[in-house]
């Protein structure tokens, strides 16, 4: 079994400035900051996959279409469960629409959607519950944002693999 997520993998220059923010803020001693390396922004978290589905799956992605847009961060959160996030201060249709086509494209392999609503975000740390994000807002855009990574999370502290890009 893998565990599998699909995301925005932002490129260097938007991963740093989202972890020079990050570092800005007041954080609780408990908190457990996402490195740099591991920003992304989740289209759908798929979870435990049976490692011969993989192929079945980077199949029906690479039949998603992926446009341009850009995304401007500047709305910090900190939802249920101490989970601080950076969300993007709009969420342009064409993000909506990448999100639904790879979630009818799952569908299409018996993957089950989240059944929650679609926020997008940056999670920037667990255990976050009263932590101060930065006074002024982030002055993030990503612009021309495009394409997906299939990414395995095996856990325990190690790196994110991407497996594999699709619509760049």
């Amino acid at each position: 079994m893998v565990r599998l997520f699909i995301a925005l993998w932002p490129p260097d220059p938007v991963r740093q400035a989202i972890a020079q923010w990050q570092s800005e803020w007041q954080w609780p001693v408990r908190a457990a900051l996402v490195a740099a390396a591991k920003l992304h922004l989740t289209l759908h978290f798929i979870g435990e996959v049976a490692q011969q589905r993989v192929l079945d799956l980077k199949y029906v992605l690479k039949s998603v279409p992926a446009s341009r847009f850009d995304l401007r961060f500047g709305r910090p959160e900190i939802w249920p469960h101490g989970i601080a996030v950076l969300r993007p201060e709009q969420s342009p249709t064409a993000l909506r629409s990448l999100h639904g086509r790879i979630g009818l494209s799952l569908a299409s392999i018996g993957l089950p959607m989240a059944e929650q609503t679609f926020r997008p975000h940056v999670t920037l740390a667990r255990r976050a519950t009263a932590a101060k994000a930065p006074e002024r807002a982030p002055e993030i855009t990503w612009q021309g944002a495009t394409g997906f990574v299939l990414v395995q999370a095996p856990g325990g502290g190690r790196p994110y693999e991407i497996l594999e890009r699709f619509g760049n």
